[in-house]
């Protein structure tokens, strides 16, 4: 909690980018998450078996919108890094060549998904002769694959494609099983047009199983469903594509603007949440106001170095004030000492309800901090009174010998604890001083210097020209 009365810094945390819905034209969505969950349904043993060699797919890529090919490579390492080489038809050499108007310009993956769901677009009708080329998709651009097929030789379809890649034979024809492929291919796209039912009215397809364990992908993949069912007749207007880009440009500068805005904003800062609550605590527990402004308890908290919480409660309610130095050195153990022990500390009456003021103090905080959501307190801050007697008679002058047969933690954490503890009661000594206790700095005083002696506060063991005594072995 001290962070929180001086000068901190947040990480950012990374804005995801990627659209979940996007309107056309005010209401029409974008299509459902494919690219998690259409990989996932081609990694199923019965995709794999139906992507053989000569099945009908329906395919989107860029500007192929919804069209019908012809599968004649499959690629497999893993779900992600599946490829494919499909056979489409496409327009005539002159009409695939000319470079595109402004209104069509390429606007990213999201632009040519969002439409290829409008109705102007459902069927690919070819200009002039028609003609085709060869696709190497990823998963993600499979839109259907259908139960029909059609025999045709993949490889020389691909050679003949290759070869016709390279400059001087370009205009070379295409070999006899290509064109057979696609002629085949275009007498069936003929099909489907003439039904006016569509691809999925005229052909036969696949249904794969859908994975029920994830809940909410399947509730958003209905909901966006129904939504696209009951807004694509609106897209069916003359000139779409043009009204559509004016729309679309604009959400994609909304969109770029709400981003911006969370970037500048508080709720961008990756501990906002947990400030905030944090915040809250503090508030509840008069350490600031509701100005925000530091009160006279977070300026005690602001000179502890740890269990700031605790230690000024301590304090702001008096409960050390009426003890012996002793007995508090004793007891702020509690707050320094982690280690484990299965001895039970003897403790004097005075300890004991001292004790069990400790723990209502704590319980106190931590109430308030689970009022609030702060629940990822540190190990270090609970209190262990395992060492309160070791302390307690260490503090009363008895020899370092004579305090450990009290206890079965080893030397060398008895005399880190013991360190630890006189940097606890220097912080208390110095809140002491910011509220104006003489009798509580005195005593604090006392106390340290009850425990700085003999061997927990030599400079070392080795080079120390002072005898040091541990006591009768």
């Amino acid at each position: 909690y001290k962070s929180f009365f001086s000068s901190c810094q947040y990480k950012k945390k990374s804005v995801d980018t990627r659209a979940v819905s996007l309107p056309i034209l005010n209401r029409f969505l974008i299509p459902p998450p494919i690219t998690l969950f259409q990989p996932k349904q081609l990694c199923q043993p019965k995709a794999i078996n139906e992507l053989k060699v000569g099945r009908v797919v329906v395919v989107t890529d860029r500007h192929h919108y919804n069209m019908l090919g012809i599968l004649v490579s499959v690629s497999l390492q893993s779900h992600k890094d599946m490829t494919l080489a499909v056979l489409v038809l496409d327009h005539g050499r002159q009409k695939a060549d000319s470079p595109p108007p402004v209104e069509t310009l390429d606007r990213g993956m999201l632009w040519h998904q969002m439409l290829s769901l409008a109705l102007p677009y459902q069927t690919f009708l070819p200009e002039g002769v028609g003609g085709h080329c060869l696709l190497t998709l990823g998963p993600t651009n499979l839109v259907k694959v259908t139960k029909h097929t059609i025999k045709c030789d993949a490889n020389n379809i691909i050679r003949s494609w290759e070869n016709r890649l390279i400059p001087r034979f370009r205009d070379a024809p295409p070999s006899q099983a290509t064109v057979e492929a696609v002629a085949s291919l275009a007498e069936l796209n003929a099909k489907v047009i003439e039904s006016g039912c569509g691809i999925t009215g005229e052909l036969e397809c696949v249904r794969f199983a859908i994975d029920h364990t994830n809940f909410e992908l399947n509730m958003s993949l209905k909901c966006a469903q129904e939504q696209l069912n009951r807004w694509v007749p609106y897209t069916d207007i003359a000139d779409f594509e043009h009204e559509f880009a004016i729309v679309f440009d604009r959400k994609q500068l909304e969109r770029k603007l709400d981003e911006l805005k969370y970037q500048v904003s508080y709720e961008s800062l990756s501990l906002y949440r947990d400030y905030r609550q944090k915040l809250q605590v503090l508030q509840e527990l008069k350490y600031i106001d509701k100005m925000h402004e530091v009160a006279m308890k977070g300026r005690v908290a602001c000179e502890m170095g740890q269990n700031e919480l605790m230690i000024t409660e301590l304090v702001m309610r008096n409960i050390l004030t009426d003890l012996q130095p002793a007995e508090i050195a004793a007891l702020l153990s509690s707050l320094v000492f982690q280690a484990k022990t299965d001895v039970t500390p003897k403790l004097t009456e005075t300890l004991q309800k001292a004790e069990e003021q400790f723990r209502e103090v704590e319980n106190d905080i931590r109430m308030v901090e689970r009022q609030f959501g702060v629940t990822d307190v540190c190990k270090k801050e609970e209190l262990n009174f395992g060492l309160t007697e070791v302390v307690y008679e260490w503090a009363r002058n008895k020899p370092f010998a004579d305090i450990m047969v009290l206890t079965d933690v080893k030397e060398g954490i008895i005399v880190r604890c013991i360190q630890q503890l006189n940097e606890t009661l220097c912080n208390v000594k110095d809140a002491a001083r910011i509220i104006g206790d003489p009798v509580l700095h005195s005593k604090m005083e006392e106390a340290s210097n009850a425990i700085k002696r003999d061997i927990v506060f030599a400079a070392s063991l080795y080079t120390s020209s002072t005898p040091i005594v541990i006591g009768d072995v």
